[in-house]
């Protein structure tokens, strides 16, 4: 026994480890994993075949390949520049860019969430790249460019909706100040078996 915080352990616990990792002027971390429970039916592994954290006067700079294994397998690149602490509520601002490269994202979805009144989901393969903004730890702006090869849907109706070869475009979500979100979208490209539109 090393003495360290165990992952069920008290918030003070927890909190040591998370002020000793941020107090380390440079951290590397290669071919490590973390477990992730409770988050998908069966654990996620988080595998960082290299992470690279570096702080300077101000902010803390990190850059990094990620695989999450769970359903399928969602390889990230990663680059941050972040203040503050993931451990200390109210306490995160920065930004966030994660590079997802093409995979198969259906199975991360749960089955009831793929049924949209009489159409369901039934594939969905693509990559993205995505720019995350966060400020008193609440994200507060996320942009979203996506292009995506296999967007299918199923019907119980005899006519069956367009296979989508492929759908791309800019989604941005911000945050309102009541609390709410606003959405906007840009750049939008669907071509199908019917037609294309754009």
């Amino acid at each position: 026994d090393t003495g360290a915080p165990k992952a069920d352990a008290a918030p003070g616990q927890a909190n040591a480890i998370g002020d000793l990792i941020s107090a380390q002027p440079r951290i590397n971390l290669t071919d490590s994993r973390i477990i992730v429970k409770g988050w998908h039916d069966d654990p996620v592994v988080l595998n960082l075949k290299q992470l690279k954290a570096e702080a300077g006067r101000v902010n803390r700079y990190l850059a990094g390949d990620v695989i999450l294994q769970g359903p399928t397998q969602l390889a990230f690149q990663l680059r941050a520049k972040l203040r503050g602490s993931f451990f200390v509520a109210d306490s995160l601002n920065g930004d966030i860019y994660l590079d997802a490269a093409q995979a198969d994202w259906l199975p991360w979805i749960p089955e009831a969430k793929r049924q949209f009144k009489q159409v369901q989901l039934t594939g969905l393969q693509g990559g993205n790249e995505t720019w995350l903004r966060f400020r008193d730890s609440q994200l507060v702006d996320a942009t979203t460019r996506f292009i995506v090869h296999r967007f299918n849907l199923d019907s119980d109706n005899e006519i069956q909706p367009p296979q989508i070869k492929r759908l791309s475009g800019v989604v941005r979500w911000q945050r309102l100040d009541n609390g709410g979100w606003q959405a906007g979208i840009e750049d939008f490209q669907m071509a199908t078996s019917r037609f294309n539109w754009q």
